[in-house]
């Protein structure tokens, strides 16, 4: 073997190490950052050569840069954070329900309502009392008054929840576009061979726990390392490279009661199918 192909190695070798090197700084660095998982590098014996009828080793290469992480375990991390979204707006929402509809001694419904009765069935001992009638019409205008400010609490709430789905929609649209540019980055950068585009799987990986906080998603591997992107009766949220696009608008239902609908939207901007109960 001749000296320039022994400093050749021996360079190739440092090379691969400084690979390690820089792959070790990486996972330091990015310690705590978001959704980053532990890079390592996958080293591999170069082509040796043939000489003098024997097989002469060709030294160290860096064959990839592989990311640790478990495709299963983030699916099962997507399905959790599905269950955990619905559970945190439903506890959000019934908290909120329960300080409207608390029983809180004298200002309580209950109290509201037995006095009502109470005066009910005094005057119906002496009808033509004035001070009983008096008590009546001042105690039906109180409990008048509690269911009321019942209905003011719950159209609050309503108006919360609706406020809640508008922000949602624009979040899922916002979510759901940064997948589709990630997806596009990812498979140009791994159409190349050996090529793992780690650090944008991690990002994509991050906005997919995020997505699946607000909808029920599913997720189909396609070429070059893409993704594409479902939710159950809903259809498509990220196809390759593109996104759906939803719109939240309030309409008339059921007699004229005002509520907040989901619909996507067409590719020409006119609102498709309404996905609200989906």
């Amino acid at each position: 073997m001749s000296l320039n192909k022994v400093m050749h190695m021996g360079k190739q070798a440092l090379a691969a190490s400084q690979v390690g090197l820089a792959t070790v700084s990486h996972n330091i660095s990015n310690v705590n950052t978001e959704g980053y998982s532990r890079q390592r590098v996958e080293f591999s014996t170069a082509e040796p050569t043939s000489q003098a009828g024997l097989r002469i080793g060709g030294g160290v290469r860096v064959g990839a840069v592989n990311r640790s992480a478990s495709e299963f375990v983030n699916r099962r991390l997507e399905e959790q954070k599905t269950n955990f979204g619905r559970l945190e707006g439903m506890s959000d929402v019934l908290s909120q329900l329960e300080t409207v509809m608390k029983d809180d001694g004298e200002q309580g419904i209950s109290h509201s309502v037995t006095r009502f009765f109470n005066d009910i069935r005094t005057l119906s001992t002496q009808p033509e009392s004035q001070p009983l009638r008096a008590a009546v019409r001042e105690s039906a205008n109180s409990l008048t008054s509690r269911f009321q400010t019942l209905v003011n609490g719950v159209n609050q709430v309503r108006d919360d929840i609706d406020r809640r789905i508008e922000g949602a929609v624009t979040d899922v649209n916002a979510i759901t576009k940064r997948i589709a540019d990630l997806n596009q980055r990812i498979m140009e950068l791994e159409a190349s061979p050996n090529v793992q585009a780690n650090d944008e799987r991690d990002s994509r990986d991050v906005e997919l726990q995020k997505l699946s906080k607000l909808v029920d998603v599913q997720v189909t591997p396609i070429e070059n390392g893409g993704i594409n992107v479902s939710a159950s009766g809903v259809g498509v949220l990220v196809n390759g490279v593109e996104a759906s696009t939803f719109r939240s608008v309030r309409c008339e239902v059921d007699g004229g009661a005002a509520s907040m609908r989901i619909c996507q939207v067409r590719d020409n901007g006119d609102l498709g199918k309404d996905v609200t109960d989906r």
